[in-house]
């Protein structure tokens, strides 16, 4: 019986189990649980329907064997009758006058009549029994009834108490089936094949829901259910205390699983239920980058939607999601991936760019869209290789044809040498378009003498989390090397920088430090970053504030939002020859107001050491206020702000910082952008009017702004209003004189 009555309710469960449906998450409520119907009476707590059809049962047995029993004398003889009987088989009544009346039949024997009672008692326990095993079905079937009838819809998860009451039904001593001893690893293939109420027993059994299966590389029953979407089983798991977040081999997690598998629901349910979504696995993927490869649309909209921040997240190649993306030719995947922001200049770990990998996928639609977004045509890999050298290589017509139509340059060499031409087959469609292009383009060329020329790839030699390439279209000169890069400032002689980090000032918050309550925020006056670490609107950019941000310190996390000049530069620059003003430096995309450029870095002096070197044009005071005047020397030791010009409109803003130290002499001088900036547009700040009256002497300012103030023409005309009274101080002095 309880064989049947197992098999009979798995069954049902599995048939009538909502598969569009999310559990939620909960516990049971604390205390001893309660069945889902009240102890009674085996026959009493069967239901009507089934209580009717027992009643019929007894009602025709009973009729049955009626007339056999009023064949029966009252007294303890058998053998007599108490009236006349008439049956079909052409037996009368004995003659008149005799004593003993008998049948002719031994049916009515004592014996017999002993076996009939048997059978009817034997019966009614089976039809009992019976009962029992229907009743035992029905009541699956009202679990399974009320778990749909609660159920609100796809996407939606089944009640919470639906589920529990499963849970509560397994105490009832009337409900639970005989006790099987299973291994701990049917949970793992209960829970992979969605076998809900196996799963159940094995849990309320003691089966450890975080059991590690060997033959399955170290993956847990929830690993299993996850990746074939079983919600409901996940939801049994968690509530039975599966850990969300467990590792496999692979150092993958049940939300993992169910994202690479495309369980949108399951998805959904694993993040409510408090799942990480930020986890590695060995090769440094997340489940953004899983469902990207694998072009799951919905899945990855919907990881956006709650980690958009991890949009331009790398894994261990490099690779952010719409490289894959754009590897697999999901083009609508790209188009949302560059909507929520993905940078399609990041650079992989042999510095490919998303351009590379759409010229290597030969998908010229998504190189078109790249393109769109701004995408580097000319940049270079490790190897040399631009984008036309790899769609060459692959004998991509249609990629090549794109490139060359967008201005690719075909004479361009790579590293061995050799141009795009060079790299793809003799006379084959691909070669005969590079060598039209190639001797359109000598022509063109000789025409043109200069043309900008990509002199070095990154200046910063990779210490910038962005590469800062160097070019050249006015003149001969090469990449300036007469300094040293470094991303930090640095000193050259003994200065005592008060690091210790006992005297730092720090916040004990959890939260990612956006409110007033942050001590770090409440030194800078309030928390001035928004949640895409911009500078607000109304920041005072007459006399902006002294920034405080996190150190290591703080309770937070090193992602909290107070921490944005410590991250690093992060906006797109470029070192270029200018026409009138030297080297200067450049936007490579749209650069929002408020946002971090980069910092002024080199070697940290004293103010009588500045006054005593030669080439002062590097230096930039630190106003402190405080202790000792000190400078800051890019001569010798700088990074990309050594070369920022001085703009009579300045599109730039100097703020002071505190980072990683509190010492007042020494804050980090960080340039924010002080209005929207274009893609293409000279960034500079304002030198100030002080630098002006010693080095006009010199040169004058080359900004060719209206506004410009230092030109040679607003020179001569200071100088000229200078040397002139004013009207006011003549007519003053006639008429001292004439009263005299």
């Amino acid at each position: 019986m309880a064989a049947s009555l197992t098999v009979s309710t798995v069954a049902v469960l599995q048939s009538s189990r909502p598969r569009a449906s999310v559990p939620t998450v909960g516990r049971m409520p604390p205390g001893p649980r309660k069945s889902l119907f009240p102890k009674r009476s085996p026959i009493v707590s069967l239901s009507p329907k089934l209580n009717l059809y027992f009643l019929l049962c007894q009602l025709f047995l009973l009729f049955t064997l009626w007339p056999l029993f009023q064949l029966c004398p009252p007294g303890p003889s058998f053998t007599g009758l108490r009236r006349p009987l008439s049956l079909r088989g052409g037996w009368t009544p004995p003659p008149t006058g005799s004593s003993d009346l008998t049948l002719p039949f031994s049916i009515l024997s004592p014996s017999i009549l002993m076996c009939l009672l048997y059978l009817f008692i034997s019966a009614l326990v089976l039809a009992w029994v019976f009962s029992l095993i229907c009743n035992a079905n029905d009541c699956c079937m009202l679990f399974c009834t009320s778990l749909k009838r609660e159920t609100l819809g796809d996407g939606e998860e089944p009640a919470k108490t639906s589920l529990e009451s499963i849970l509560m039904a397994l105490d009832d001593e009337n409900m639970r089936p005989k006790k099987v001893k299973y291994h701990t690893k049917q949970l793992y293939i209960s829970a992979h094949h969605g076998e809900l109420q196996k799963v159940i027993h094995l849990l309320v059994d003691g089966k450890d829901p975080n059991y590690l299966m060997d033959s399955q590389n170290k993956r847990t029953p929830l690993h299993a259910a996850a990746a074939e979407g079983h919600q409901e089983v996940c939801h049994m798991l968690v509530q039975a205390g599966a850990n969300l977040d467990t590792f496999d081999e692979e150092q993958r997690t049940p939300l993992m699983d169910s994202c690479e598998n495309n369980h949108l629901d399951t998805v959904k349910y694993l993040l409510r239920a408090g799942a990480a979504l930020s986890h590695k696995d060995i090769k440094g993927s997340t489940c953004l980058h899983l469902a990207a490869k694998l072009g799951h649309y919905d899945v990855v909209q919907h990881l956006l939607s709650k980690a958009s921040k991890q949009v331009n997240c790398q894994d261990d190649g490099g690779w952010t999601p719409i490289t894959w993306a754009i590897e697999y030719k999901h083009r609508e995947l790209v188009l949302l991936l560059l909507s929520r922001g993905a940078d399609v200049n990041i650079r992989d770990k042999e510095e490919n760019i998303c351009l590379h990998w759409a010229a290597l996928s030969g998908s010229d639609d998504i190189a078109q869209i790249l393109l769109d977004a701004r995408c580097d045509l000319h940049a270079v890999n490790v190897h040399g290789d631009s984008p036309l050298h790899i769609a060459a290589r692959e004998n991509q017509l249609e990629c090549v044809t794109l490139l060359l139509s967008q201005g690719a340059d075909v004479n361009l060499k790579n590293r061995e040498g050799e141009t795009p031409l060079d790299c793809c087959i003799y006379n084959s469609k691909v070669w005969v378009s590079l060598n039209t292009n190639k001797k359109l383009t000598d022509a063109r060329r000789s025409r043109d003498s200069h043309r900008e020329k990509v002199l070095c790839r990154d200046i910063s030699r990779g210490y910038e989390a962005v590469p800062i390439t160097c070019v050249n279209g006015v003149d001969s000169d090469s990449c300036p090397d007469n300094y040293k890069y470094v991303p930090d400032s640095c000193v050259t002689s003994p200065i005592n920088i008060d690091k210790d980090i006992t005297h730092l000032q720090h916040c004990v918050c959890t939260d990612d430090c956006s409110s007033n309550t942050c001590m770090c925020a409440q030194l800078s006056l309030r928390c001035w970053y928004d949640k895409e670490g911009r500078l607000p609107l109304e920041f005072c950019q007459k006399e902006p504030p002294v920034l405080f941000e996190c150190n290591h310190a703080c309770s937070c996390w090193r992602s909290c939002r107070n921490r944005v000049v410590q991250n690093g530069l992060r906006a797109r620059l470029q070192l270029y020859k200018t026409q009138r003003m030297g080297w200067g430096v450049r936007a490579l995309q749209d650069i929002p107001q408020g946002t971090f450029i980069c910092e002024y870095v080199g070697e940290i002096i004293t103010d009588a050491e500045a006054d005593g070197r030669e080439n002062d044009s590097f230096l930039f005071t630190l106003d402190n206020k405080v202790g000792d005047v000190h400078c800051i020397d890019a001569r010798l030791f700088g990074n990309i702000g050594r070369f920022i010009n001085h703009l009579c409109e300045p599109n730039l803003l100097a703020v002071r910082v505190f980072t990683m130290h509190q010492d007042l002499r020494f804050p980090r001088i960080a340039f924010f952008s002080s209005k929207p900036i274009q893609s293409g547009d000279q960034i500079g700040f304002d030198y100030g009017d002080h630098f002006w009256k010693v080095k006009s002497k010199y040169y004058s300012c080359q900004c060719c702004s209206p506004k410009c103030r230092h030109s040679s023409a607003a020179i001569a005309q200071n100088l000229e209003r200078v040397a002139s009274p004013a009207p006011a101080q003549q007519s003053g002095a006639h008429t001292a004189q004439t009263q005299s």
